[in-house]
């Protein structure tokens, strides 16, 4: 598909398909705060643990979303999809460095997420960094099935 007839997904519809994932992520973080606070003592120590650990699941699960349809549950249902500017497949590596790269974006005030809104291709610092585009995806070609003559 060539670059005019691509729609890329801007801020606002990436920011909703995030808040989605945030949602699908909360019972599995939520769990791993209360295994560590029950695992470890110390209150801070465990803090720091459960933090951690969240942060792996969040990276985890984006990388290994992204690499394999190049969609999360929350991409999937605004029908975005995560495309490689090459044309190749996106492997679990360069989806996860794209990951990390959301950690110091996030930091600056969130400027790595706003600069998808200002840039012609709606790239994020992370899609820059990994050689992506956030994109909507076509529907799928589903035969349609015709029930008003079955038997």
């Amino acid at each position: 598909m060539s670059d005019a007839n691509r729609s890329y997904a801007g801020f606002w519809v990436r920011a909703g398909a995030v808040l989605i994932d945030g949602l699908v992520l909360f019972l599995p973080q939520m769990a791993i705060g209360a295994i560590f606070g029950m695992l470890i003592g110390d209150q801070m120590t465990a803090a720091m643990a459960t933090m951690g650990g969240q942060i792996a699941l969040s990276l985890v699960y984006f990388s290994y979303f992204h690499a394999s349809s190049g969609a999360t549950v929350g991409k999937r249902v605004f029908g975005l999809k995560v495309i490689s500017s090459s044309g190749q497949a996106n492997s679990f590596g360069k989806m996860f460095i794209r990951e990390l790269v959301k950690i110091p974006g996030g930091l600056f005030f969130g400027l790595g997420y706003a600069f998808a809104g200002f840039t012609e291709k709606k790239q994020g610092w992370h899609d820059y960094a990994a050689g992506t585009y956030v994109v909507r995806a076509k529907k799928a070609d589903v035969a349609s099935v015709d029930i008003s003559h079955a038997a």
